[in-house]
Protein backbone atom coordinates (compact mmCIF):
# COMPACT_ATOMS: atom_id res chain seq x y z
CA UNK A 1 0.00 0.00 0.00
CA UNK A 2 0.81 3.69 -1.07
CA UNK A 3 1.28 6.64 1.77
CA UNK A 4 1.27 9.90 0.93
CA UNK A 5 3.19 12.56 2.82
CA UNK A 6 2.05 16.03 3.17
CA UNK A 7 3.59 18.40 4.66
CA UNK A 8 2.44 22.01 3.17
CA UNK A 9 4.24 25.29 1.64
CA UNK A 10 1.96 27.37 0.04
CA UNK A 11 3.46 28.92 -3.77
CA UNK A 12 1.67 30.70 -5.72
CA UNK A 13 2.19 30.51 -9.70
CA UNK A 14 0.71 33.02 -11.64
CA UNK A 15 -1.41 30.94 -14.35
CA UNK A 16 -3.56 33.73 -15.53
CA UNK A 17 -6.69 33.13 -14.64
CA UNK A 18 -8.43 34.15 -17.74
CA UNK A 19 -6.14 31.98 -20.00
CA UNK A 20 -8.48 29.47 -20.96
CA UNK A 21 -11.87 32.38 -21.35
CA UNK A 22 -11.76 32.19 -25.41
CA UNK A 23 -11.47 28.78 -25.82
CA UNK A 24 -14.99 26.86 -26.92
CA UNK A 25 -16.05 23.24 -27.86
CA UNK A 26 -16.31 23.59 -32.02
CA UNK A 27 -18.83 20.80 -31.27
CA UNK A 28 -22.78 22.21 -30.84
CA UNK A 29 -24.35 19.30 -30.41
CA UNK A 30 -21.53 17.95 -27.42
CA UNK A 31 -22.66 17.40 -23.81
CA UNK A 32 -22.09 19.17 -21.69
CA UNK A 33 -18.82 17.59 -20.41
CA UNK A 34 -17.71 16.83 -23.48
CA UNK A 35 -17.51 20.37 -24.14
CA UNK A 36 -16.14 20.96 -20.78
CA UNK A 37 -13.53 18.04 -21.63
CA UNK A 38 -12.84 19.84 -25.15
CA UNK A 39 -11.88 22.78 -23.44
CA UNK A 40 -9.52 21.39 -20.56
CA UNK A 41 -8.23 19.16 -23.91
CA UNK A 42 -7.29 22.36 -25.99
CA UNK A 43 -6.11 23.92 -23.10
CA UNK A 44 -3.32 21.38 -22.18
CA UNK A 45 -2.11 21.72 -25.80
CA UNK A 46 -2.14 25.62 -26.22
CA UNK A 47 -0.57 26.16 -22.31
CA UNK A 48 1.30 23.12 -22.00
CA UNK A 49 4.10 25.51 -21.07
CA UNK A 50 2.19 26.11 -17.78
CA UNK A 51 1.74 22.98 -16.92
CA UNK A 52 5.44 22.20 -16.91
CA UNK A 53 6.37 24.96 -15.03
CA UNK A 54 3.91 24.02 -12.42
CA UNK A 55 5.40 20.60 -12.22
CA UNK A 56 8.83 21.52 -11.96
CA UNK A 57 8.31 24.20 -9.27
CA UNK A 58 6.38 21.14 -7.17
CA UNK A 59 9.92 19.27 -8.51
CA UNK A 60 12.69 21.94 -7.01
CA UNK A 61 10.51 23.62 -4.77
CA UNK A 62 10.89 22.34 -0.87
CA UNK A 63 7.65 21.18 1.34
CA UNK A 64 4.96 20.28 0.29
CA UNK A 65 2.23 21.58 -2.21
CA UNK A 66 -0.85 24.08 -1.82
CA UNK A 67 -2.65 24.47 -5.33
CA UNK A 68 -6.32 25.71 -6.04
CA UNK A 69 -7.83 28.68 -8.90
CA UNK A 70 -10.76 30.64 -8.99
CA UNK A 71 -13.50 27.71 -8.61
CA UNK A 72 -11.50 25.28 -7.61
CA UNK A 73 -11.74 22.38 -10.39
CA UNK A 74 -10.88 23.43 -13.20
CA UNK A 75 -6.68 23.95 -13.45
CA UNK A 76 -6.52 22.53 -9.36
CA UNK A 77 -8.63 19.53 -11.05
CA UNK A 78 -6.08 19.28 -13.77
CA UNK A 79 -2.76 19.57 -11.79
CA UNK A 80 -4.58 17.38 -9.32
CA UNK A 81 -4.94 14.53 -12.06
CA UNK A 82 -1.55 15.16 -13.65
CA UNK A 83 -0.04 14.52 -9.56
CA UNK A 84 -2.04 11.53 -8.93
CA UNK A 85 -1.12 10.27 -12.59
CA UNK A 86 2.83 10.72 -11.47
CA UNK A 87 1.59 8.65 -7.76
CA UNK A 88 0.27 5.82 -9.77
CA UNK A 89 -3.34 6.51 -8.96
CA UNK A 90 -5.74 4.23 -10.99
CA UNK A 91 -7.62 6.79 -13.83
CA UNK A 92 -11.32 5.60 -12.10
CA UNK A 93 -10.18 6.84 -8.75
CA UNK A 94 -8.57 10.05 -10.37
CA UNK A 95 -12.22 10.64 -12.23
CA UNK A 96 -13.77 9.79 -9.27
CA UNK A 97 -11.62 12.46 -6.98
CA UNK A 98 -12.46 15.08 -9.84
CA UNK A 99 -15.96 14.29 -9.83
CA UNK A 100 -15.88 15.19 -6.09
CA UNK A 101 -15.93 18.42 -6.59
CA UNK A 102 -19.59 18.67 -7.43
CA UNK A 103 -19.80 17.87 -3.83
CA UNK A 104 -17.64 20.00 -2.21
CA UNK A 105 -17.79 23.14 -4.10
CA UNK A 106 -20.94 25.55 -2.61
CA UNK A 107 -22.36 26.38 -6.30
CA UNK A 108 -26.09 26.75 -6.67
CA UNK A 109 -27.77 24.20 -8.63
CA UNK A 110 -28.85 25.47 -12.34
CA UNK A 111 -32.04 25.90 -12.75
CA UNK A 112 -33.28 24.51 -16.43
CA UNK A 113 -32.89 28.01 -18.08
CA UNK A 114 -29.92 28.81 -16.75
CA UNK A 115 -27.86 25.07 -17.71
CA UNK A 116 -29.18 26.01 -21.55
CA UNK A 117 -26.91 29.56 -21.42
CA UNK A 118 -23.59 29.70 -23.48
CA UNK A 119 -20.60 28.66 -21.31
CA UNK A 120 -22.94 27.02 -18.31
CA UNK A 121 -21.29 23.63 -19.26
CA UNK A 122 -18.36 25.13 -17.36
CA UNK A 123 -19.97 24.84 -14.01
CA UNK A 124 -19.62 20.90 -14.07
CA UNK A 125 -17.23 18.64 -12.62
CA UNK A 126 -18.46 14.92 -13.23
CA UNK A 127 -16.05 11.63 -13.84
CA UNK A 128 -16.83 11.39 -17.30
CA UNK A 129 -15.12 14.97 -18.14
CA UNK A 130 -12.27 13.34 -16.26
CA UNK A 131 -12.49 10.54 -18.43
CA UNK A 132 -12.47 12.01 -21.57
CA UNK A 133 -9.44 14.21 -21.08
CA UNK A 134 -7.21 11.39 -19.73
CA UNK A 135 -8.54 9.27 -23.05
CA UNK A 136 -7.32 12.13 -24.77
CA UNK A 137 -4.02 12.31 -23.19
CA UNK A 138 -3.40 8.70 -23.51
CA UNK A 139 -4.69 8.78 -27.73
CA UNK A 140 -2.98 11.72 -28.47
CA UNK A 141 0.64 11.48 -26.12
CA UNK A 142 0.60 8.08 -24.55
CA UNK A 143 -0.40 9.04 -21.20
CA UNK A 144 0.12 11.44 -18.69
CA UNK A 145 4.09 11.44 -18.13
CA UNK A 146 4.85 11.39 -22.12
CA UNK A 147 2.45 14.28 -22.28
CA UNK A 148 4.82 15.80 -19.60
CA UNK A 149 7.72 14.76 -21.33
CA UNK A 150 6.59 16.31 -24.27
CA UNK A 151 5.72 19.85 -22.60
CA UNK A 152 9.79 19.49 -21.36
CA UNK A 153 9.28 17.92 -17.61
CA UNK A 154 12.16 15.34 -17.58
CA UNK A 155 12.08 12.04 -16.36
CA UNK A 156 13.99 13.21 -13.06
CA UNK A 157 11.30 15.45 -12.61
CA UNK A 158 8.77 13.14 -12.85
CA UNK A 159 10.69 11.22 -10.00
CA UNK A 160 11.27 13.86 -7.48
CA UNK A 161 7.19 14.69 -7.59
CA UNK A 162 6.68 11.02 -7.45
CA UNK A 163 9.59 11.21 -4.35
CA UNK A 164 7.67 13.89 -2.89
CA UNK A 165 4.43 12.43 -2.72
CA UNK A 166 4.36 8.61 -2.25
CA UNK A 167 6.45 6.80 0.60
CA UNK A 168 7.08 3.16 -0.88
Amino acid sequence: AMTYKFNAVKYRLDTKPTRFDDYRSARKTASPNEKLADLYCRGLEINGFVMAEIMKTFAYRQGGFIFHCRSGKDRTGLVAAMLLSIAGVPKDTICADFGLSSEYLIEPELTEEESKKPGAYQKGSKPETMELTLAFLDRSYGGVINYLGTQGVSGTEIGLIRNKIVDD
